[in-house]
């Protein structure tokens, strides 16, 4: 996860790692530990190949960790204003969110390099449920949808003999 908003809360990358599980799940998917992750990439001649993730950047990561997928979010906005609107009637405070993620995917199976995005700007009245963190939530679930592979690969869904119910 590239944090390019310098969000400090951990929330927000944690619901997205956490999204990220749920979607592509054990089994048929496995997450690469952060430290082997580290120490794999501090081997590659790039100096940071997260910060541009390319599709030739995200290949090599993939041979370097003989990753079958490489997956970067990038939390490119992130932003939250309150403003107070005061009038003769009533006075309220109005909250407007502004919500960017960004997908950098490649699949090494197919050498397909994806560039995904999606967004949610909304501006409500200030209330208990609101927040960043649930104008997240909508942003990251259309992410995933877009993710061209799903819960179960479709090479493993036509193998088995009983139908899989989502």
């Amino acid at each position: 996860i590239i944090n390019t908003e310098n969000i400090t809360s951990p929330e927000i990358p944690d619901l997205i790692q956490y999204k990220l599980h749920r979607k592509l799940r054990f089994p048929f998917y496995e997450f690469i530990p952060d430290t082997d992750i580290v120490a794999a990439l501090q081997k590659l001649p790039i100096k940071n190949p997260w910060m541009i993730p390319t599709k030739d950047n995200l290949s090599l990561v993939s041979q370097t960790l003989s990753a079958d997928i490489v997956l970067v979010v990038e939390i490119n906005k992130a932003r939250i204003r309150q403003e107070n609107s005061f009038s003769f009637w009533d006075d309220e405070t109005i909250e407007t969110t502004d919500v960017l993620l960004k997908c950098y995917a490649y699949s090494s199976a197919d050498n397909q390099y994806y560039l995904l995005k999606a967004s949610h700007f909304d501006s409500a009245p200030l209330s208990a449920n609101s927040g960043l963190l649930r104008a997240t939530t909508p942003v990251i679930d259309e992410l995933l949808k877009k993710l061209p592979f799903s819960t179960i690969p479709s090479s493993v869904s036509t193998e088995l003999k009983t139908p899989i119910i989502p």
